[in-house]
């Protein structure tokens, strides 16, 4: 009879701990930081289910968004403005402008990859939650896709620039080219703030970056680029 007692007594210790348990960190059991980043929000209820609900869903998602968008844009100005981009603009002004821009809009493409694992309500605080997850190997996934993708784009500018009839069609490609690869560079960067990494660019970054400034410097060259 003890023993049952104690067995049962036991059970309940257990159903309350898991009542208790923090749902965020046990998303993190579920979801370990070297697979997963996870975004968390809570908000106290207003009585409209669809709306508190929708609104955990949007907050947890820009929860891992800033946890990327900083240290890509940080990244990113670093090797754009500091080291090979610095050849293509003409200050760093214009340089970290355009990257603003840019991380924005790559990093919400990499988060399209984001998943709401869990939602929920705690009665006892009066709240409902919800909790994010990106695994990380289908958003590093995709940012090396598009950022391979921008690169080719950037390169089809130069060559469009080349060929341009006249000086305002070839500034425009120009144009084109230099965003095409601030976005390859910021996939980049934002590569590496997933994996928690610095990033590094490779040559081709910086021959591009070259071919960029000698075409808008008008310095024609023969033939195709070659990478």
């Amino acid at each position: 009879m003890l023993k049952k007692a104690v067995l049962g007594f036991g059970i309940l210790l257990i159903s309350a701990a898991a009542a208790l348990a923090d749902p965020y960190d046990e998303a993190k059991r579920k979801y370990p930081p070297e697979s997963y980043l996870i975004g968390f929000a809570e908000v106290q209820s207003s009585g409209d289910s669809y709306k508190d609900r929708r609104r955990v869903e949007v907050l947890s998602r820009l929860e891992i968004a800033k946890k990327i968008k900083i240290s890509t844009k940080s990244n990113t100005v670093d090797i754009m403005c500091e080291q090979q981009g610095n050849a293509v603009f003409d200050n760093k002004s214009e340089c970290v402008n355009m990257i603003t821009e840019v991380v924005e809009e790559s990093v919400d493409e990499v988060l399209e990859g984001s998943e709401i694992a869990e939602m929920g309500e705690n009665k006892a605080k009066g709240t409902v939650y919800a909790i994010a997850v990106l695994p990380k190997k289908k958003a590093v996934e995709k940012a090396e896709m598009a950022s391979k993708q921008s690169l080719e784009n950037a390169k089809q500018h130069v060559e469009n620039a080349r060929a341009a009839a006249g000086e305002a069609e070839k500034q425009d490609e120009v144009k084109k080219a230099k965003a095409e690869v601030v976005k390859a560079m910021a996939y980049t960067g934002g590569k590496s703030a997933i994996e928690e990494v610095r990033a590094r660019a490779d040559s081709g970054f910086d021959e591009l970056a070259r071919e960029i400034k000698k075409v808008e410097d008008d310095q024609k060259s023969v033939g195709t680029i070659s990478y």
